[in-house]
């Protein structure tokens, strides 16, 4: 179903096949994709809108994954910073060059000083691939996205950096360039609503990271056990059981505002992919959109 949905999108993006020969090495084994001429794709006109809805998200749609159309969308192609959104490209890239059982080591370049939230890693502790991705994902702890960025990269942070703008580029993002793996304000990081849906569509296709964005909590130990570190999902609308809400991920930053990208399905199973920028209250901005999307849409 997200491979559908993805392969139609990537008609849409030009994806640059260039890429490889840019970042002189640093990508590793990221395949390439080819769309299929004619096919359906994101570019298409939403079949819904409503001026009442009050959004105060700057950006926001809707994708039915089922039926591959876009169902809603306002300022789908603006330019816009994303916050913790970035981590799922850091999570897309670590999930194909690190494995779950694979052991790191906490150093302490990769936590001095380091915003939060945070995972709470020590340093000289030593921790597993999966563990770190679940607290990136589920807690949006930088620290965990720090560590796992320097061990995807060798070491090194910024060939990690590049890694990630070559991958956007692969999968077709045309509209999207990072600065860190975590998310944090820099005038050379953005993307788009209609860049981190295909994101987000890329990541449908690993059961994994799925698993991991529909955590509502959880604990994680280090290997030896003994640091341990509790947390719970930033995603209020999936801690609080929200009837469409199956996973999903957030960001916030002062300059992005609120940002949600969630998983929803609905008592019929029809599924969908929702994506808010820029929001004051992204929360209500996603409930909206979703009681819009199930209450109108004519499946």
């Amino acid at each position: 179903m997200c491979l559908l949905a993805l392969v139609s999108l990537l008609n849409f993006f030009e994806v640059n096949q260039g890429a490889r020969g840019m970042v002189q090495g640093a990508l590793i084994d990221i395949e390439k994709r080819t769309p299929p001429p004619l096919a359906e794709t994101i570019n298409s006109l939403p079949i819904l809108s409503d001026s009442d809805l009050a959004l105060t998200a700057q950006a926001a749609l809707v994708f039915d994954l089922d039926n591959n159309r876009l169902v809603y969308a306002v300022n789908a192609e603006k330019r816009l910073p994303v916050a913790s959104l970035t981590k799922l490209t850091t999570a897309l890239l670590a999930s194909r060059h690190l494995s779950p059982d694979q052991v790191i080591a906490v150093n302490e370049q990769n936590i001095a000083n380091i915003a939060s939230p945070r995972l709470g890693l020590v340093l000289g502790e030593q921790i597993s691939v999966a563990a770190l991705m679940e607290g990136m994902l589920v807690a949006s702890a930088n620290d965990a996205a720090e560590v796992l960025a320097a061990a995807i990269g060798g070491g090194d942070r910024q060939k990690t950096i590049v890694m990630m703008n070559s991958l956007a580029l692969n999968l077709g993002l045309r509209d999207t360039s990072y600065a860190n793996p975590t998310g944090f304000d820099d005038p050379k990081a953005y993307s788009t609503a209609k860049d981190i849906l295909a994101l987000v569509l890329e990541i449908g296709r690993n059961p994994w990271l799925v698993s991991v964005l529909s955590e509502t909590g959880g604990q994680v130990t280090s290997v030896d056990g003994r640091y341990s570190h509790s947390f719970n999902t930033t995603n209020s609308l999936l801690r609080n059981s929200h009837q469409y809400v199956t996973g999903g991920k957030t960001g916030y930053t002062d300059e992005a505002r609120g940002n949600l990208v969630v998983f929803a399905e609905n008592m019929k199973g029809t599924q969908m992919a929702a994506v808010v920028l820029g929001s004051d209250d992204r929360e209500a901005d996603m409930s909206r959109l979703l009681e819009l999307t199930f209450n109108k849409y004519d499946f």
